[in-house]
């Protein structure tokens, strides 16, 4: 058993192609953050957030079109079309990073969500735009069910060196 458990901890895990989005914004240090693990630890991730900052923004859909603005290589903004000032709902903007990852011809391995600044827990995770965004991945009818996790924290009151250790 010893030998087996330290073959299996010897082994990486497979890579995983993940769709990434929070509702803070596709600028946030928690979504920034996150990218940066997970692309550490070899996964290839696409990131679509809103423009900027959607927190409470629940399950909620924009019944718009929308702008996506590449930002970087595998980092857009989401924004609605015609006034691209206007920032799309988390919902909609993992929508996008699903669809985007889909034009490489497969689905996204999974959605990430977050990483929020807030520990979503009890009748707050109903309210988060972070776990609306994950929601919707997982029973989206428009690009088929993707596997999702919703990650959110409590923000430390520290400078911006303590925040992003935090996360």
């Amino acid at each position: 058993m010893g030998e087996r458990r330290a073959q299996m901890l010897a082994n990486p895990a497979s890579a995983l192609d993940i769709a990434l989005t929070n509702d803070d914004g596709w600028d946030a240090m928690g979504i920034t953050v996150m990218r940066e693990a997970l692309e550490a630890a070899g996964h290839t991730v696409t990131l679509a957030a809103p423009l900027y900052d959607q927190s409470g923004s629940s399950l909620a859909l924009d019944m718009s079109p929308l702008t996506v603005t590449k930002r970087a290589p595998g980092v857009y903004s989401v924004a609605l079309y015609p006034n691209a000032a206007v920032a799309a709902k988390p919902a909609n903007c993992a929508l996008a990073a699903i669809g985007i990852v889909q034009e490489s011809g497969h689905s996204p391995d999974l959605l990430v969500s977050g990483i929020n600044t807030s520990a979503n827990i009890g009748m707050a995770a109903m309210l988060s735009g972070t776990v609306g965004a994950a929601g919707h991945a997982v029973a989206s009818v428009m690009n088929g069910p993707v596997p999702a996790i919703a990650v959110g924290t409590d923000e430390p009151a520290c400078d911006s060196t303590c925040k992003r250790a935090h996360y």
